[in-house]
């Protein structure tokens, strides 16, 4: 919303002023900005503004119901609306105070035309959390009020208005400290004014008009408060007596005041409507020479720290508003009135608009132009400077005359924001005195014209000047500071004729960078660019600092920049002294006496470094004060200046620098140097070519080396394709560079080739033809051995190819090179060149008779015929190898390799599986090729060998007539024949394939047989039966099967009808494998569990039988399934099938079996007993799930003996001796409940009166009482069941899968619901013996579990007497409440109930022993005196009587020096008299704690 624009720069600090005792004020702009708004403009609404400056901050009405808060810039910091229509805003104030939430923070108080106060925290903290104002009515009071002031040191509130009782303006004063304001009666005068809210004091004020207030201000210290009314007149009040201390009428000093504050405690502000400002003195002395010019109806603040604050206001409308009398809207008393808006607006906030008189009928956008103002005491010096800012350089210029100021700043500033000129140089710059800052700021600006850069320079020559005189000594630092500003100049001036040589256009920025620049990064960057002329011009004009770079320079030009568009630079040889050529050097001015060599030296500047600007200038700062780097730098700055630019860093190394003229060595290694990075970087040999051609054009020696590589390598980049760098070419062997020569050539263009590229580089050289030789020898051994074909067919030794033209000219080094070649080529398929070239070889010559070398070469010749001649029979075969194969089988290790035999072998299998097959006629043919091949390479294979390879192969081609005709001639047939009948087999698809038939073809050309033949024969057999058996399987699977009776057993198991036929089962058997004992009792074990897997109980019992009888143990796997089967008839049978299993069977199956087994034994002991077969089946279902919850609950009870006979035993004996069975099945239940307790129960189900169950279970509870728990555990879990099994909603199956807390829970659940007569079927007094029974078993199970605990605790516990004695269970309970340790204590609690004793029996026997008996020390018996007392308090208070008897009873026994113990007895008679309210007990009890405490300390 806000835009403020305070550009206000700080002046800077003048030194030599001369404004001692000068008093001036000065009024500048600070802030300005607009906003915009919608103007609702009625009657009774005028406007008010307030300005805080120790606040800092501005409240701005806008609209009728918001205020805009800013600070003294402008910006906008809170808005604040009302929440309701603000009628009219009469006044504003702010106000230091705190708030209750975030403290220290500011109040703006409004006060409207309806009377009514709001206040606000505007405070930052306070924005978003005090949005609702307090309010406070005050329209009681007033008739019409106008205006408010506060005065924060005395906290108080002026309000002023009028009052239509007295038609009088009136003033109140209002207490701030309250939360309300109240108002203050100087005079003590009272009055009720009937609101109920304070009491006040009004002082009516007589005046001229009944006009209102319509400002009011405190002075400073708050003694004073002056008025403002609508006319003008000025009224100054004492504080707090409200008395008139000074009245002036709206003319006595200034004419229309509209606003008015206190600059002084006795200095008053007045500003008239018309914006006149002046102070005034109370005493009428005017402060101001002339009145102050501001806007038409500005607002004033007081004065703060000698400054106060105008706010002046300009408000536009895009149409003026009409202003219209009552009800008549053309005029009132015939006059129409139109006013801008500025003057309507002043009109309306100083309330000019009379109630009943004028409306304003306007609702448009309004635009509001605000400008801060500060008005302020200053010094003339201050006051300079801001003329200077405000660039008011005439009055600036007045006040430093007047008060005699210095002028420097002025003329400054004004140079800097001046086009340069000769009228601003001698109209300006000539009138600063400081000369240093002249020569800086010639330095450092850059006017965009490259005339006015030289015109300011030789205007910093023409003042650097000396005189003879001082040039001649140079003695005084002023004077050196001087020459070495002037050499500076002198610089700039030739860099600028430089720069303009170079340059067509002027970049001030880019000169500045140039001018302050190293040249020699210059040159570099123009190097860079390709800016040749500029390096020209560097060379020329500035050789002494560029050219001992020359060569770096050079270096950095991009090395694809063609070196004939910069070969003029390039360096060149004098021949007379074997330097480097000087360049040319050219001068643009004649010297300067400051660059004579007496002066540099006084300077301390080498001559040769007079160019040298960067170490001029260091030697500058060394002899002078640096000049602030802070210079002001200003927007209204004419031009560039150096610190806009960021100057460069040097980058080149002093290290790159050379010699300058360098001598013939450096140049050459220059040019080497270069040439090779041009082709490195960027592979343009031309370029590096071009190079060496320039230096040897410019008498650079020992280049001609370079010269030579770079013309091969021209050939090989441009001409081979090769990819080479010039580094790698002279890196390379004599031998890679010549095949790098020939890389591309085809047997079609190689001896072109050789002859254009390679000829006249071998024959500069005798040993480079080794080179071709060795070449072609690669050549050969990659496979082209057609190059080395062509090459030796140029070279033949015939008339129509003459010496010259023949490639290799000797016949010696021809036969040397084409045999090694063939030799070492690895191809298999050029043997049509390996013919040409032996055509093409030197037959036998007469001439070389007596030369041994060719006659050996010769017979090598006759030799590599017949290993060609091999090497064709076996391509016929597709399975030549390499020439040299022959060669290495020279070597008796090479015999023994068995590849020759691969050979022959694959020439006879490829034939046996070519289709269609070929004739008696062709296996001829490759039987001559075997014998020629083993007569002329490979006679060191045997006859044998071959003619064994081709009958194989006769026969596994299905030849068998020729077979039978060679069979005969050749040895150990049988074993060829049995090879290949065994290959048909093993390739046979299926049992029924044609191979089958032909295995057996092969097999019957014997007349004798052998074993083994037999044996092959019996497998086709069992191969046969397979088939018939419908088994699919491959004739290899079964000859590779490890064990071959697993395919009788896949016969078993896939033919369902199989195992009733054990004969054929046998007979397979015995064709697949040998027949032994063990094996038929495999096979008949097989049957066995086929047999079952059949659900042939019968005949798998049977088969299972025979083996029981031959005691073959891997059968008791079948017979322990038999026993389990229900379907096996006899329980006889059963038995004796498991009997055999739990002598064999793993352990896991062990328990099962004598399970199931001593089942079988129960069901047959009861069948011999003759017990009824239903009650019978009803104790085993009982028996099998009760099993199942007692082994979950005690797995020991479970005998695995192999054998249960002692039950049979006696069963027997009863049965014999005719006795009572009710007693004969107690007498086993008693024997077995401890083994085997679900026998044990089922023994007791089987009673006739399950209540006789009683005598087992108690006669165990005395024969072992360590058990106690358990056994009483059993006898209430068989109690629950009888009751359970006649429960009408529970099945069998529910009640016997319970486990034995389940039982008793369920039983449990029934008596509290009182259901057991109604659910359970059973005689009542049945019912109750057996829930008495069951009573009875769970508290002795509770004793001995309780028991078992407190042997945790107490090792020395009897537990068996503890369940049987109940004094024994009292004197444990005492044992334990004597303790230290809490959990014996609460052990002791937990067994009350059990020991018939109560818990505060308990509590204070440990009470008794704790504070009589028991011995504690130091910080132990302090903290389990403490757990006593927090933990047992609560039931010693319930009984304070017993407690406070056992406290009587062992005091005297506590000793005098136990102080723990004293003061707990103490503490607990305390806790007691207070509960029962025992006043004076308790007082004494204190009394006697704070004694001993004191005691104690």
């Amino acid at each position: 919303m806000m835009d403020p624009n305070n550009d206000m720069d700080e002046s800077e600090e003048i030194m030599d002023t001369n404004d001692d005792g000068h008093i001036l004020y000065d009024h500048y702009e600070i802030a300005s900005w607009s906003q915009e708004e919608e103007g609702i403009w009625n009657k009774n609404t005028w406007r008010s503004t307030v300005i805080s400056q120790e606040c800092g901050l501005i409240a701005i009405p806008s609209g009728l119901d918001a205020v805009h808060i800013t600070d003294l810039n402008g910006y906008l910091i809170h808005t604040l609306q009302s929440g309701e229509p603000i009628n009219a805003i009469v006044s504003l104030a702010i106000y230091p105070t705190t708030c209750q939430r975030k403290g220290q923070t500011t109040e703006l108080i409004i006060l409207t035309d309806n009377g009514i106060i709001k206040r606000f925290h505007i405070g930052k903290a306070c924005f978003d959390s005090c949005k609702t104002p307090k309010r406070q009515d005050i329209s009681k009071t007033y008739s019409e009020v106008g205006s408010l002031a506060v005065s924060p040191s005395n906290k108080l509130l002026a309000i002023g208005g009028a009052d239509d009782e007295f038609g009088s303006i009136s003033v109140t004063l209002w207490n701030m400290e309250a939360e309300e304001f109240r108002m203050v009666d100087a005079f003590a005068h009272i009055r009720d004014l009937g609101s109920g809210m304070a009491t006040a004091l009004r002082k009516k004020l007589l005046s001229p008009t009944s006009l209102s207030l319509i400002k009011l201000a405190f002075s400073p210290n708050g003694d004073k408060l002056i008025g403002l009314d609508r006319q003008g007149s000025v009224i100054v009040l004492n504080i707090p007596s409200l008395s008139v201390s000074h009245y002036f009428t709206h003319y006595t000093f200034v004419e229309n005041i509209g606003d008015t504050a206190w600059w002084s405690e006795d200095e008053m502000i007045l500003l008239s409507q018309i914006g006149d400002l002046t102070i005034q003195h109370l005493n009428g002395e005017q402060r101001l020479k002339e009145p102050a010019r501001f806007r038409d109806h500005s607002t004033v603040t007081n004065a703060h720290r000698d400054a106060f604050f105008v706010l002046e206001c300009d408000a536009r409308s895009p149409q003026t508003p009409r202003i219209m009398s009552g009800s008549d809207e053309a005029s009132r008393d015939g006059i129409s009135k139109y006013l801008n808006f500025s003057g309507m607006l002043s009109l309306l906030t100083f309330g000019y608009f009379e109630n009943d008189n004028w409306n304003v009928d306007f609702k448009k956008k309004i635009r509001k132009e605000f400008k801060l103002i500060k008005f302020t005491k200053t010094t003339p010096r201050q006051l300079f400077l801001r003329k200077v800012e405000t660039r008011d350089y005439e009055t600036a210029l007045k006040i430093a005359t007047d008060y005699q100021l210095n002028t420097d700043y002025l003329y400054q500033k004004k140079f800097r924001t001046t086009e340069i000129s000769e009228n601003s140089l001698e109209e300006i710059l000539s009138k600063i005195q400081d000369k240093r800052w002249v020569f800086h700021e010639i330095q450092r600006r850059i006017p965009a014209d490259p005339d006015k850069i030289e015109l300011l320079l030789n205007y910093g020559l023409r003042i650097t000047e000396l005189e003879d005189s001082k040039k001649a000594n140079l003695e005084n630092k002023k004077d050196m500071v001087t020459c070495l500003q002037r050499l500076v100049l002198l610089i700039y001036l030739d860099r600028l004729n430089t720069y303009t040589s170079i340059h067509d256009d002027f970049n001030p920025e880019t000169f500045l960078n140039f001018r302050e620049s190293v040249l020699v990064d210059v040159a570099v960057e123009f190097a860079y660019l390709r800016n040749f002329s500029g390096i020209s011009i560097l060379f020329s004009f500035h050789g002494r600092e560029v050219l001992p770079f020359r060569q770096h320079i050079l270096s950095q030009v991009p090395e694809t920049t063609p070196v004939e568009d910069m070969s003029f630079l390039l360096p060149a040889l004098n021949l007379k002294d074997e330097m480097e050529q000087m360049w040319d050097q050219k001068k643009t001015r004649v010297k300067d006496w400051v660059e004579e060599d007496d002066v540099l030296k006084k300077l301390g500047i080498p001559e040769n470094q007079r160019q040298d600007l960067q170490l001029i200038q260091s030697r500058l700062l060394e002899i002078s004060k640096k000049f602030p780097e802070n210079f002001d730098r200003s927007q209204d700055d004419f031009d560039l200046y150096a610190e806009d630019v960021v100057p460069r860093t040097p980058m080149t190394d002093v290290s790159v620098k050379s010699n300058y003229p360098a001598s013939s060595k450096d140049l050459t290694n220059w040019y080497i140097q270069r040439a090779t990075e041009i082709e490195a970087k960027s592979g343009l040999v031309e370029n590096a070519l071009s190079l060496v051609h320039f230096g040897i054009q410019n008498r650079i020696k020992n280049l001609e080396e370079l010269m030579e590589d770079l013309q091969m390598l021209e050939i090989l980049v441009y001409t081979c394709q090769a990819d080479v760098t010039l580094v790698q070419y002279q890196l390379l062997s004599p031998y890679e560079k010549f095949s790098m020569l020939l890389k591309n050539s085809t047997a079609d263009t190689v001896v072109a080739d050789i002859k254009q590229r390679a000829m006249s580089w071998i024959e500069k050289d005798t040993t480079k033809p080794a080179l071709l030789f060795q070449w072609m020898a690669n050549q050969a051994k990659s496979g082209s051995l057609q190059i080395c074909e062509r090459i030796i067919f140029q070279s033949r030794p015939i008339e129509a190819i003459s010496v010259q033209e023949r490639i290799i000219k000797d016949s010696i080094s021809l036969l040397q090179v084409a045999l090694h070649c063939v030799y070492l080529c690895p191809s298999v398929n050029q043997w049509d060149v390996m013919s040409d070239i032996f055509r093409s070889l030197p037959d036998r010559d007469s001439s070389y008779r007596d030369n041994l070398t060719f006659q050996q070469l010769q017979d090598r010749v006759d030799l590599f015929e017949l290993h060609l001649t091999a090497s064709e029979i076996l391509s016929k075969y597709k399975l030549a190898p390499p020439l040299n194969f022959y060669m290495s089988l020279k070597t008796k290790m090479a015999k023994n390799d068995n590849k020759p035999k691969k050979f022959i072998f694959q020439i006879c299998h490829q034939a046996s599986i070519t289709k269609p097959r070929i004739s008696s006629t062709q296996w001829r043919q490759i039987l001559q090729d075997i014998l020629k091949l083993q007569n002329d390479v490979f006679d060191f294979v045997s006859l044998e060998y071959c003619y064994h390879q081709f009958l194989e192969g006769v026969l596994k081609s299905g030849n068998f007539q020729l077979g039978k005709e060679y069979a005969d001639q050749v040895p150990e047939a049988e074993k060829v024949i049995l090879k290949c009948a065994q290959e048909y087999f093993n390739s046979a698809a299926s049992t029924s394939d044609s191979s089958m038939k032909m295995a057996s073809e092969c097999l019957s050309m014997l007349t004798v047989t052998s074993p083994a033949i037999l044996e092959e024969m019996n497998l086709i057999k069992a191969v046969k039966m397979l088939s018939e058996f419908q088994i699919p399987i491959l004739p290899l699977q079964i000859r590779l099967s490890k064990n071959r009776l697993d395919l009788v057993e896949k016969v078993l198991s896939s033919n369902l009808n199989a195992y009733k036929n054990p004969a054929s089962i046998i007979r397979l058997a015995s064709l697949l494998t040998k027949t032994t004992s063990e094996m038929n009792s495999n096979i008949h074990c097989m049957i066995a569990t086929t047999a079952l897997k059949q659900k042939d109980y019968d005949a798998a019992y049977d088969s299972a039988l025979q083996l029981v009888n031959v005691d073959y143990r891997p059968i008791w796997k079948v017979c322990y399934d038999l026993g389990w089967s229900e379907h096996l008839k006899s329980s006889q049978h059963r038995m004796k099938m498991l009997s055999f299993a739990a002598v064999y069977c793993e352990v896991e199956n062990l328990e099962p079996s004598l399970k199931l087994w001593r089942e079988l034994d129960v069901r047959c002991i009861f069948e011999e007993l003759g017990i009824e077969s239903h009650l019978s089946s009803s104790v085993l279902i009982k028996f099998n799930q009760v099993q199942k919850k007692i082994s979950e609950m005690e797995p020991s009870l479970h005998s695995k003996s192999k054998y249960l006979a002692t039950d049979q035993k006696i069963l027997r004996v009863a049965v014999s001796k005719k006795e009572d069975l009710d007693s004969m099945l107690l007498s086993l239940a008693q024997e077995f409940l401890e083994r085997d307790t679900p026998l044990s129960f089922a023994y007791l189900w089987a009673l006739s009166n399950p209540i006789k169950a009683k005598s087992v279970f108690d006669s165990a509870l005395e024969k072992d009482p360590e058990a106690s728990d358990r056994i009483a555990r059993f006898g209430r879990y068989f109690y629950c069941l009888e009751i359970l099994a006649f429960a009408k909603e529970l099945k069998s199956e529910q009640i016997y899968s319970l486990s034995p807390d389940e039982a008793y829970d369920k039983v449990v659940s029934l008596q509290l619901e009182n259901q057991v007569e109604s659910k359970v079927q059973l005689e009542p007094e049945k019912t109750k013996v057996y829930l008495d029974q069951i009573q009875r078993y769970n508290s002795i199970l509770g004793d001995a579990s309780k028991a078992v605990e407190l042997k945790a605790l107490d090792q020395s516990i009897d537990v068996s007497k503890f369940t049987s004695d109940p004094e024994y269970k009292k004197k444990t309970v005492v044992n334990l409440c004597q303790s230290e340790t809490m959990s014996n204590l609460n052990a002791a609690l937990a067994l009350c109930a059990q020991a018939n004793v109560t818990q505060i029996q308990v509590v204070l026997w440990r009470l008794e022993w704790m504070l009589g008996t028991w011995q504690g020390k130091g910080k132990d018996e302090e903290n389990i005196l403490k757990e006593m007392f927090n933990f047992q308090l609560e039931i010693m208070l319930k009984n304070p009587k017993e407690t406070l008897q056992v406290l009587n009873d062992t005091f005297p026994r506590i000793a005098g020096d136990d102080y723990d113990k004293l003061k707990f007895s103490y503490e607990l008679q305390l806790e007691i008299f207070k509960k029962e309210n025992r006043t004076e007990e308790a007082a004494q009890v204190e009394t006697n704690l704070k004694f001993l405490s004191d005691f104690y300390e």
